[in-house]
């Protein structure tokens, strides 16, 4: 029996949770032999949760604002409460590298996305949200940074990767346009021998990418990954040999607190569900985003993991 797939554009809705809008589609698969439906479905969950990139603000720079605990002068919000509401503000940057923005306003006035300066290589798509309130006749000029890219970044990655000018609020990166992924798999009844099963896949995003596009490019990331694989040069078996010797089982069913990780580190792999190297080593292969986990701070996970597998934790590797 033929596979048939279809990918339907489920319009607009609010989300339960955030009040904010969404867009959201559907991939339905039919005809899937027994066990096939979990392993397409599983697959493209990843790849939309953990590989999909898009435009993030990585800090910002205020007249008058010196850090983001302080409330400027003639300003009802404080920093941090502005760097949650630029934050919200649904960009889409179609250049490379960073991006400036600028509002030049004077208040009294409520400052919206509306009133950041035109620029031909970003579009806002909710430009009505609020990024501060000005209560005096007081000037406003603000600068905003951003850039594009996949996953997460906290402050310390943003702070070590870029140089803004002095007094730039930094703030934590999410790249994603993808909310959230579902999917679910349903015994199929049919007049012909064998039993079949259909995938139906539900993904969420913001305003600022269109949902259907976003299932394509996921199911695009897989045929490449798996195209590399297909064309993978054979290793001589000895290697493999080796390689697989050297990882017992009781190394990987250990804590990840073999690694000599931070605390901070410890307590985000822990909120992911990553309690064992093999957690940990799952994940990565995976290439998943961990949240709370940035570009800098993966790295030193990667490094030590290594260190650990090749003989003991990283620490006891450099001695």
């Amino acid at each position: 029996m033929e596979k048939v797939f279809e990918v339907a554009d489920l319009g607009r809705s609010v989300d339960r949770e955030s009040g904010e809008l969404q867009r959201a589609a559907k991939l339905s698969v039919l005809n899937l032999p027994e066990g096939e439906g979990i392993t397409l479905g599983n697959a493209l969950r990843r790849v939309l949760l953990g590989q999909i990139g898009g435009t993030g603000v990585l800090g910002f720079r205020l007249e008058g604002l010196d850090h983001e605990f302080m409330v400027p002068e003639g300003v009802v919000e404080d920093g941090l409460t502005i760097g949650l509401n630029l934050k919200k503000v649904l960009f889409k940057y179609y250049g490379d590298g960073v991006k400036v923005l600028y509002i030049k306003a004077k208040g009294p006035a409520e400052i919206k996305a509306a009133d950041i300066v035109p620029d031909a290589d970003v579009e806002v798509f909710n430009p009505d949200q609020t990024i501060l309130t000005v209560s005096t006749d007081r000037e406003i000029y603000m600068e905003i940074y951003l850039t594009n890219g996949v996953g997460y970044r906290t402050v310390e990655d943003n702070k070590k990767l870029y140089q803004f000018p002095f007094r730039t609020i930094y703030l934590d990166t999410s790249f994603s346009p993808v909310r959230r992924a579902e999917y679910h798999v349903t015994p199929a009844i049919v007049d012909e021998p064998g039993t079949f099963e259909s995938l139906e896949l539900i993904v969420y995003t913001n305003l600022a990418v269109d949902p259907v596009e976003v299932i394509r490019q996921a199911a695009n990331f897989l045929s490449e990954e798996f195209r590399k694989v297909a064309e993978a040069k054979e290793a001589a078996a000895g290697e493999v040999v080796v390689e697989e010797q050297a990882i017992s089982d009781e190394k990987l069913d250990a804590s990840v607190e073999m690694l000599n990780l931070s605390r901070a580190v410890l307590t985000h792999l822990e909120k992911a569900n990553i309690n064992t190297i093999r957690d940990l080593v799952d994940v990565l292969e995976h290439n998943e985003s961990i949240p709370g986990i940035g570009a800098v701070r993966l790295e030193e996970i990667r490094n030590k993991l290594a260190a650990y597998l090749e003989g003991g934790t990283e620490d006891e590797t450099q001695s």
